[in-house]
C-alpha cells in the first residue's frame, strides 16, 4: 500500500479513514471485541466504508458551505481554532456519538412507549451474534453466585464469585479470579470458606468443567459481603 506523500493525500486519508476508525473503536470498547477485530484488512475496509458514508452525509447536510470551508485554506489560517473544532466534531465526536447510540439501541434503550402498556422496539441485533465463544457469552456480570471448577485430575476448586471477582474474555486465555475460596468436597459440594482467603486464580484452559451455582434462597452466604 502506497504511503500518502502530499498534504492533500494525507488529508484525504484522514477524512476517509478517521471517522470510521473512531466509530469502530468506540463501538468495540462498548460492546466488546469480535473475531473480525483480528483481521486488519477487514477493520481497514470497515473504517473506510463507515468514513465514506459519514463524509457523504456531511456533504449532503452541509452542502456548499461545508465544501467551501474545506477548500478554503486561507480560512483555516485565519481561524485555526474553528477549523480544529470543526474537524474534531466531524471526525471524532460525531462517530463516537453514533457508536454510543448504536450501543444503546442494541440494548433496547430507545424503545418507544405506546398506549396499553406496549412498546415499539427499536432494538435490532440481526441473525448473527458477534459473541466469539460461549465462554464470552456467559461473561456478562455474574457477581453474587458460587463458581466451581473441576480440573482435569478430578479435583475441585472454587468459591464465592462476587463483585471483586474477574472473568477474562476473548482474545485473552480463559481464566477466573475468585475473590473468596471455599473448601469443596469430593462430591463438589461447598463445605466452608477457607480461613484467611484473599481469593484464588484458576486457569480454565484444557479439559475443565466450570459451573455457576446459585446460593441458597438466592442470597449470599452470611460471611460474604465486602470480601
Amino acid at each position: 500500500m502506497e504511503v500518502p506523500g502530499t498534504a492533500g493525500q494525507v488529508l484525504a486519508v484522514v477524512l476517509l479513514v478517521l471517522p470510521g476508525f473512531v466509530f469502530a473503536t468506540v463501538r468495540r470498547r462498548l460492546q466488546g471485541p469480535t473475531p473480525a477485530d483480528g483481521d486488519f484488512a477487514y477493520r481497514l475496509l470497515t473504517a473506510i466504508v463507515v468514513g465514506a458514508v459519514l463524509d457523504a452525509t456531511y456533504v449532503l447536510v452541509g452542502g456548499r458551505h461545508l465544501t467551501s470551508v474545506l477548500a478554503d485554506r486561507g480560512s483555516w489560517q485565519q481561524h485555526p481554532r474553528q477549523a480544529v473544532l470543526l474537524g474534531l466534531a466531524l471526525l471524532v465526536v460525531v462517530p463516537a456519538l453514533l457508536a454510543f447510540l448504536d450501543d444503546r439501541r442494541r440494548h433496547g434503550r430507545f424503545d418507544i412507549p405506546l398506549m396499553g402498556g406496549k412498546r415499539l422496539r427499536l432494538q435490532y441485533t440481526g441473525q448473527y451474534d458477534p459473541t466469539p465463544t460461549a465462554w464470552d457469552y456467559i461473561a456478562e456480570p455474574r457477581a453474587g453466585t458460587f463458581v466451581r471448577v473441576q480440573q482435569e485430575g478430578g479435583s475441585w476448586v472454587g468459591g464465592w464469585f462476587g463483585t471483586e471477582s474477574f472473568l477474562s474474555v476473548w482474545p485473552e486465555p480463559r481464566d477466573l479470579f475468585i475473590e473468596s475460596q471455599w473448601r469443596i468436597g469430593s462430591d463438589g459440594a461447598f463445605v466452608e470458606k477457607l480461613e484467611g482467603t484473599r481469593g484464588v486464580y484458576v486457569s480454565c484452559s484444557g479439559n475443565v468443567i466450570v459451573e455457576w451455582i446459585k446460593p441458597p434462597d438466592d442470597t449470599a452466604p452470611a460471611d460474604e459481603g465486602s470480601g
